[in-house]
């Protein structure tokens, strides 16, 4: 480590060198050639709104009378890296089983120097997707291949989508690019779910591996970034109604209508199913003060007062049970 740089000091040694005059006005002269590289430590960065100068200069040292000649000019070096941001979005939202959906990803160079070797990687379980049903858009950049890994032979197998540059592709300070690929959802995934998915930048590099470069070179490997978003799924809608009275049959009113006390109404839930699979569903009536549940029926599935079917053809698990909560005026119990 050299007294007059923070880096190394490069010593030639030399024998005695005598240069006679020769009659002409220029100097002669003798130079070196080297090889420096820009070391992948943590004092240099290329990035930021610092980036690092590197100072370069030589001097000759005269040993035999102690002399010191003039310094060289500083030739300095600004280090410059590539840095990427990467984003994802997830198209369409309120899916059901089955549907297909759009990923979007995308990525920009906002350094200062050409990103060579960039792989991005988006994990697909098949637990909550159709793996084998994966297509890439049409369009993809220039220079760019996309491909799973592995190639899943059945709809529930993990994979991987990959994205990366080929050799000697570079992407630009300034440049951004976008991929898209499809899939559907599986056919019975849970009604109402958000499931986070995440994309990964694994890696990007400074040198362009098209071009030759010595053993042992370190460059820096600036992934890491990731980037999510939300798939999610559609909820079930609900529908409240009028049915009749103990005092008039008129039905399909909006709301309820004047109700004198003692008169007992009969109302109507809908629930609009989105396909797939609803979880263990609870649906809570909420009632206010003044007035009280009398009865459903619910000991007859299929009752018109019941647990109605109309235009459901799943699979629906135990029958509906009733319970209470809350502040009300006596004490029914579900059997009422």
């Amino acid at each position: 480590v050299g007294a007059d740089g923070d880096g190394r000091d490069i010593t030639f040694n030399f024998n005695s060198i005598t240069n006679p005059p020769d009659g002409d006005d220029s100097n002669d002269y003798f130079y070196i050639d080297l090889e420096l590289v820009v070391l992948d430590v943590p004092s240099v960065v290329g990035f930021g709104g610092s980036p690092s100068e590197l100072k370069n200069r030589a001097r000759v040292l005269s040993l035999g009378s102690q002399r010191k000649a003039n310094w060289s000019r500083n030739v300095t070096a600004t280090v410059t890296e590539p840095h990427l941001l990467l984003g994802k979005t997830i198209l369409e939202s309120g899916l059901e089983g089955g549907d297909r959906f759009t990923v979007q990803l995308s990525v920009s160079n906002t350094g200062d120097a050409n990103a060579y070797d960039v792989i991005l990687e988006d994990f697909i379980p098949g637990a909550s997707f159709k793996t084998n049903q994966i297509l890439f858009a049409e369009n993809l950049p220039a220079g760019w291949t996309a491909s799973l890994a592995p190639v899943p032979a059945n709809e529930d197998v993990d994979t991987t989508v990959r994205i990366v540059s080929d050799s000697g592709v570079a992407l630009e300070p300034g440049e951004a690019l976008s991929f898209e690929f499809s899939l559907p959802v599986d056919d019975a995934i849970e009604v109402a779910s958000s499931i986070v998915n995440t994309a990964n930048l694994i890696q990007v590099t400074s040198l362009d591996s098209s071009l030759p470069h010595p053993d042992g070179i370190e460059e820096r490997d600036s992934g890491g970034a990731t980037a999510s978003d939300d798939i999610v799924m559609a909820n079930a809608n609900l529908g409240f109604s009028f049915v009749s009275s103990s005092e008039s049959d008129t039905s399909d009113m909006d709301g309820l209508p004047a109700l004198t006390i003692g008169e007992r109404a009969r109302v109507r839930v809908d629930v609009d199913l989105p396909d797939g699979t609803f979880v263990n569903p609870t649906l809570i009536l909420e009632l206010p003060d003044g007035i009280d549940f009398v009865g459903s029926n619910f000991s007859d599935g299929m009752a018109y007062s019941g647990l109605g079917y109309d235009g459901f053809y799943g699979s629906m698990g135990a029958q509906a049970s009733a319970s209470f909560s809350g502040v009300v005026d006596g004490d029914p119990t579900p059997d009422e």
